[in-house]
């Protein structure tokens, strides 16, 4: 017997979202559909078929859309970065050198590197 593929199934909702969001990429950079198809080599058509969500985009078209609205990939994907935890002491100590007058937040940045550089070693 025969191994089953698993497959990744893209919910019509899902790629609407996709859509929307390239829809709103495009509107933020003033650009009309029409110019976007030029961008991306595409008929104005097909680029409104995209933004409708009529159409998933597939990885080339990804990149050429990603080309034309001068954007990343994870934006029209929906993909939100993965945020680095700062530990709470460390943000607190952050916030007083902050507070601290221009002179002294300097001097003090200057020790932190010159120790971190030694800590290297």
């Amino acid at each position: 017997m025969a191994k089953k593929r698993k497959t990744w199934k893209v919910e019509p909702d899902d790629t609407r979202e996709i859509g929307k969001r390239l829809q709103r990429i495009r509107n933020e950079k003033g650009l009309s559909q029409q110019e976007t198809a030029d961008r991306t080599g595409l008929t104005a058509r097909l680029v409104s078929d995209y933004e409708r969500g009529r159409i998933r985009i597939h990885g080339e078209l990804l990149v050429r859309f990603c080309t034309a609205l001068e954007c990343e990939p994870s934006e029209i994907l929906g993909m939100k970065p993965k945020k680095e935890k700062i530990s709470p002491s460390l943000l607190r100590l952050m916030k007083r050198i902050e507070g601290l007058p221009s002179s002294d937040r300097k001097a003090l940045i200057t020790v932190i590197e010159k120790f971190l550089r030694g800590a290297k070693s």
